[in-house]
């Protein structure tokens, strides 16, 4: 069925079924019961699970149908809008199964797994924390959607109850209106590690920080694994650093091949100005999700103001806010807008901070007539940074990339900037007192 026609389908059913769910929410939450069977917590007079219901293969409906307020909320002594759930979803009740419960109640009974479960029950911290929990029966693969996301005590639950399972994805080209939508990962957990042995390679600059050297040491000890290596090189401009250690890297690859001995599965970037806890490796290349991925970056961001996260995407739509190269061009990911703490974030550019590189990237990228020693990796060019060189020819050989948020890394210039500063600088934004550029906003004190 085409989107309009879904359009018209859903706007005719729910013409006369009350409700805050909008046209647009409930056209997408059409869209993810296709095929599904489908568990919602707070069902009100019917109206999300008429908008699935057509599609679904089944769905439960878990309520207390005694709404308090805006539909929010448990009062006991409220009248019971169960028979107008009833006369709405009428049609399609041999598909629904009906739980007139809380969900506290529901966390306590087994239920069948679901490939969509769509929370919008009491909107509360604790209520959706409960909720949350429902997502165990999620399948591999399954979605969670969450409707009023951009509630505090909903984003929340979000941040500090369902991102920390590292399971969670967020899709946001699936979402309309106020609907936050997860996929769950499509294998089963827990994951094993696919990148294999890995080769650190360092693009020493010419001043090395004391604290670099001390994180390094300390990955050195205790955060490698058997079979892990390193390559360093110093006194080159970075962009040439970093082509002379892919190329050594491959090199090596190949003659312990040729001994033998198994290759080193992926080559990670580290760069003499960052700063990192010893199991900062360990998690990058075990997190849940990441193999999934080509490449894999620690969240980073710049070293200059404002602090921007260093992970970007192709974009033609915001010609005032990018950075080109050869047709292409580039605009920032912001927190909040484009992705959320605890999120493995799909991008098309990155740096080379703390960047993890399966060997199959590079040798997909050699120039089959230039040859290892003549094809050029990384480029600096007046209209773009090495990196995004590197990122753009890694996209078009169809190669995936992510920046891993969970995994945090710092920057260092004169002094450091991480996390901290990073969100200092997006809170300023949200409240007006900075620009996206990092300007300071001059504030209207009423004439005073």
């Amino acid at each position: 069925m085409d989107d309009q026609k879904l359009r018209q389908e859903v706007e005719f059913q729910l013409k006369n079924i009350q409700g805050w769910l909008t046209l647009g929410e409930a056209e997408a939450l059409a869209k993810l019961a296709q095929d599904k069977h489908v568990m919602e917590v707070g069902s009100y007079m019917g109206r999300s699970a008429v908008a699935m219901a057509p599609g679904a293969k089944s769905i439960i409906c878990i309520d207390h149908f005694h709404p308090k307020g805006q539909g929010q909320g448990y009062n006991s002594g409220s009248p019971s809008v169960k028979p107008d759930f009833e006369k709405n979803v009428a049609p399609w009740r041999d598909k629904i199964d009906v739980y007139e419960m809380q969900s506290q109640q529901a966390l306590l009974l087994d239920w069948k797994r679901v490939g969509l479960l769509f929370i919008d029950g009491n909107h509360d911290f604790e209520s959706v924390c409960n909720d949350i929990g429902l997502s165990k029966w999620v399948v591999p693969g399954g979605y969670i959607a969450f409707h009023d996301s951009g509630q505090g005590d909903v984003k929340r639950a979000i941040q500090e109850k369902l991102l920390p399972q590292g399971v969670w994805q967020r899709q946001r080209k699936l979402e309309a209106g106020t609907l936050a939508v997860f996929k769950r990962y499509e294998a089963p957990e827990p994951r094993g590690d696919e990148f294999g042995k890995i080769c650190i390679a360092i693009p020493y600059e010419r001043f090395v920080y004391g604290e670099f050297t001390d994180d390094i040491l300390a990955l050195a000890s205790s955060g490698l694994r058997e079979g892990d290596a390193g390559l360093r090189l110093r006194g080159l401009p970075t962009h040439r650093a970093r082509n002379v250690l892919v190329r050594a890297f491959l090199r090596t690859c190949k003659q312990m091949e040729e001994e033998g001995k198994e290759p080193f599965g992926a080559l990670c970037f580290i760069d003499s100005d960052q700063r990192f806890e010893p199991d900062t490796l360990e998690r990058l290349r075990s997190n849940v999700g990441n193999d999934g991925y080509d490449i894999v970056q620690a969240w980073y961001c710049t070293k200059y103001w404002p602090p921007l996260a260093i992970m970007m995407r192709k974009s033609h739509e915001d010609p005032a806010d990018f950075e080109g190269i050869e047709g292409w061009s580039w605009s920032w990911m912001h927190s909040g807008r484009d992705w959320e703490w605890g999120e493995l974030v799909e991008c098309d550019g990155i740096g080379g901070g703390f960047t993890l590189i399966r060997r199959q990237v590079l040798e997909g990228l050699i120039n089959s007539e230039a040859g290892l020693e003549k094809t050029c990796f990384f480029a600096y060019r007046n209209d773009s940074s090495e990196d995004l060189f590197f990122c753009k020819h890694v996209r078009e050989k169809g190669f995936r990339i992510a920046v891993d948020t969970r995994v945090t890394i710092g920057h260092i210039r004169h002094a450091y900037t991480g996390q901290a500063q990073y969100k200092q600088w997006r809170e300023g934004v949200e409240s007006g007192f900075y620009d996206e550029k990092g300007k300071r906003i001059e504030q209207d004190n009423g004439g005073k």
